[in-house]
């Protein structure tokens, strides 16, 4: 009977911890995501750029 009992507690105590590392695991995979999510390109590249060869001039307005 101690034997089994010892035995019992054992696989309860690797099932917590396991379940803790889980949920810790969980938590650092959605702080992850929101970071990545905040910082991530706010921008994409839809076409190439192309040119002519032709000079390019910018004109810049001032409000």
């Amino acid at each position: 009977m101690p034997g089994q009992e010892r035995q019992v507690r054992g696989i309860e105590r690797q099932q917590s911890i396991k379940e803790s590392l889980y949920l810790f695991l969980l938590q650092k995979r959605e702080e992850n995501t929101l970071e990545l999510s905040v910082t991530g390109p706010k921008a994409k590249i839809v076409d190439s750029a192309s040119s002519s060869g032709g000079s390019i001039s910018l004109a810049l307005k001032l409000f």
